[in-house]
């Protein structure tokens, strides 16, 4: 005799909906607890991705704006630490304009 699961006042349609929800919910769930691995820059891509020269960008970690890691003598940049460095970095048009409005020249 097959196992069998009697559902009484449960339309088939409803029950595959719900199953269907839970796994999307513990799939999801486990989603969120695997991070991919951040991506890590060299000297020239970070360079590249601020859009600034080698130079600049060493000024910037020797200045400690800009946070690096040095893996063995390699120097890496982690992604979200630049991008944090831009989000620092980002001017607010409205206050500058009011700041020259105010000033006599």
């Amino acid at each position: 005799m097959e196992n069998q699961i009697i559902l009484q006042g449960m339309r088939k349609e409803d029950l595959i909906e719900g199953v269907a929800d839970e796994v999307f919910r513990k799939v999801a769930e486990y989603l969120k607890e695997i991070k991919a691995p951040e991506r890590m820059m060299d000297r020239k891509e970070a360079a590249a991705y601020l859009n600034i020269s080698h130079r600049a960008l060493d000024d910037l970690t020797k200045n400690g704006k800009i946070k690096y890691s040095k893996i063995n003598s390699l120097v890496r940049f982690k992604q979200s630490e630049l991008d944090s460095f831009i989000a620092k970095n980002e001017v607010d048009m409205n206050s500058l304009h009011k700041a020259n409005k105010n000033k006599r020249f």
